[in-house]
């Protein structure tokens, strides 16, 4: 799987600040610039297990993340914020330091003049950053536990639809580099594929063997590894495009998602979508809903996910949202 960076242990106290040096300065090109934090983070993980059924194993991986978080001073009381961060198990193939301060002090100024949206019903685009999160609330629910303990609003779905045929939903530990890469899961089940969701039908649940003998299931795995959805054929500015008309979800801004019943309400942040075009921003509106209902209302999914998330989401579009704004 090619998890371990040699060059990771290597890396000196002296090189980390020199990286930390290189976010800031270029998150700070801007005289509106209030703050700009940054942060280096680098792990070398030995693993072994053993346990009294007679398994026994190793694993060894790196990690290395690195980002900056940026606020901007608009008007007299007005300070928008936004961060960039970045992850894998190799420093290799991931962007220089200096552009991650750029990106991020990119979005920043992308957030200046940002107003609270009308209520609307439309079309949504979430950013595929977002998507992990909004996804990735949802795997909880495919766990045995807390469907053996009545608290999954998946429960007794097996076989049946509960997405639109757009979502197919694999849990892959093989995948060579990925930080959610493994040969055995935390009860030593050997690592293999899982399809969860397949043309938005559910086809298997996260079942540990705990949860597995009190259910009668047989394990799969007990937790995620690499959840990867399979991709469409158009980035998020061909999906605008397509769109005409929308609300362009880049972050949620608290809220709250109830795993037992599916409903969920969260803060919403991003921008207008005019005429498939990406507009002004907006934030301080909500949307409120069910897990059940908006999973039916997935029409399309691009090719874009964010390559160092354990969540390998593209950017979703969902249709007939209704937001609450002013």
């Amino acid at each position: 799987l090619d998890l371990v960076d040699d060059t990771l242990p290597q890396l000196t106290r002296k090189e980390r600040i020199a990286w930390c040096g290189a976010m800031g300065e270029a998150a700070s090109a801007d005289d509106r610039v209030v703050s700009a934090t940054t942060s280096v983070q680098d792990d070398h993980v030995l693993l072994a297990r053993a346990s009294t059924n007679g398994f026994a194993g190793t694993m060894e991986n790196t990690s290395i993340a690195y980002g900056t978080m940026v606020t901007l001073r608009e008007g007299e009381t007005k300070r928008p914020e936004a961060a960039w961060f970045v992850a894998g198990t190799h420093q290799d193939g991931l962007p220089a330091p200096a552009s991650v301060g750029t990106e991020a002090l990119k979005r920043a100024v992308d957030r200046l003049g940002s107003t609270r949206g009308d209520s609307v019903r439309t079309t949504m685009i979430v950013h595929p950053e977002a998507a992990a999160m909004l996804l990735g609330r949802m795997l909880g629910a495919l766990a045995a536990g807390p469907i053996q303990q009545g608290q999954s609003f998946l429960a007794g779905k097996q076989g049946k639809a509960i997405a639109s045929k757009v979502l197919h939903v694999v849990d892959d530990p093989l995948i060579p580099r990925a930080l959610g890469s493994r040969t055995f899961d935390r009860e030593g089940i050997a690592a293999k594929p899982l399809t969860l969701i397949q043309d938005g039908v559910l086809e298997n649940h996260y079942v540990d063997t705990y949860y597995g003998r009190k259910l009668g299931w047989a394990a799969t795995t007990g937790s995620a590894s690499n959840v990867v959805i399979r991709p469409g054929d158009k980035d998020l500015d061909g999906l605008a495009r397509s769109a005409g008309d929308a609300i362009l979800v880049t972050s949620w801004l608290g809220g709250n998602a109830n795993m037992t019943t599916g409903d969920f309400s969260f803060g919403v942040r991003g921008h207008v979508v005019r005429n498939g075009k990406i507009e002004e921003p907006i934030s301080e509106m909500n949307v409120t809903g069910s897990y059940p209902d908006l999973m039916q209302q997935l029409v399309e999914v691009g090719n874009d996910p964010v390559p160092w998330y354990t969540v390998r989401v593209p950017t979703m579009v969902f249709s007939d949202i209704q937001f609450s704004g002013n």
